[in-house]
């Protein structure tokens, strides 16, 4: 099973791909209109055609040939891979993440940490410090760019970005060359030159062509799938981390119901579940009277809750009140005990 990270970003790049075919599709057919146009006489190269779109009203035939043949794709593909980078770099740092949460670790553990008695007697659970590391260091390798994200992975998750059979410097000069089209104007610096292109001068213009654009996307998704592989076998999901409640055959008339959710904080959770809380914060039930058990990871859970049809009514209240404020991200219920026919 794919986690959400690496599934995210392998659907982003499969989007990408549709829209620069698309995109090459729309000025073949531009191309090809035109050509067939002039040939019949009805336009002339000087002739001006008008757009129904965009910034400019009127174009002329002879820039609108060269445009959608040379100038359009080139942009098109510089701006598609400054992109590209730009998703692989958001995929390992959400990768990194969602490992951490998966498998309740502090990845960099060597780190020492002052903080104020007032701040840590906010956190609510040790799992909430564990977030708060994590989130740091997220946001500290969010600038640090391709090298130290590399860096943090092998020293801390003890696992290379670069899959074996992949050369490093390759995913290197995709990110390098992302850096020449964003910073500067697709031209080479010394640096490229240096590490990468030694075979030309500082200044030259590193274009990014229709192969190079479709082998970047094709790579980074070949390195993505390694790391989000690697990532879920090495730190898999730990599961039963805190279970609860009393278990009990299903008494005649009661209805058992299954509820799947994911909380919005760990305190969220361990507050909703709390067996001596008053539904919706009334004077009813409380959901001790409903509850059955259930288990607790982090902010998601799951859990089973038996009643009757009024003590339910109250609870899927108590429910959608818990989503409207926030408390609950999302939830689903599944009745267990079948429906008596007739």
């Amino acid at each position: 099973m794919l986690g959400t990270a690496l599934n995210r970003f392998l659907r982003a790049t499969k989007r990408l791909s549709q829209l620069y075919d698309f995109s090459m599709h729309c000025y073949s057919h531009v191309v090809d209109d035109l050509e067939e146009r002039l040939a019949s006489g009805d336009l002339q190269l000087e002739s001006h055609i008008k757009s129904q779109h965009g910034f400019v009203l009127h174009h002329r035939v002879a820039n609108t040939l060269n445009y959608a043949q040379d100038y359009f794709p080139k942009e098109l593909r510089s701006v598609m891979l400054v992109r590209l980078v730009s998703m692989f770099e958001v995929f390992l740092i959400a990768q990194l993440r969602e490992a951490a949460e998966r498998s309740g670790k502090v990845f960099r553990d060597d780190v020492g940490v002052e903080w104020a008695r007032a701040k840590i007697a906010a956190f609510d659970s040790v799992d909430d410090i564990k977030a708060a590391f994590t989130s740091a260091d997220c946001r500290a390798l969010t600038s640090g760019g391709f090298d130290e994200v590399r860096k943090y992975y092998q020293k801390h998750l003890d696992m290379d970005i670069c899959p074996p059979t992949t050369r490093v410097d390759d995913i290197r000069e995709i990110h390098a060359r992302r850096h020449l089209h964003v910073h500067n104007g697709g031209q080479a610096d010394n640096r490229y030159v240096r590490e990468f292109a030694k075979g030309i001068r500082a200044g030259t213009t590193v274009a990014v062509s229709d192969e190079y654009l479709r082998d970047a996307i094709a790579l980074l998704r070949a390195v993505a799938t390694h790391v989000g592989q690697t990532a879920a076998t090495k730190y898999p999901e730990q599961k039963g981390v805190r279970l609860f409640g009393r278990l009990s055959p299903v008494p005649e008339g009661q209805i058992l119901v299954l509820t799947v959710g994911r909380f919005a904080t760990t305190a969220d959770a361990n507050a909703y579940l709390d067996l001596d809380r008053s539904l919706s914060g009334g004077d009813g039930p409380a959901m001790g009277d409903v509850f059955v058990g259930g288990q607790l990871n982090g902010t998601k859970g799951e859990w089973t809750i038996l009643g009757d049809k009024e003590l339910l009514k109250a609870y899927f209240v108590d429910l959608r009140d818990a989503q409207a404020k926030g408390v609950l991200r999302a939830a689903s219920t599944t009745r267990l005990t079948p429906k008596k026919s007739g």
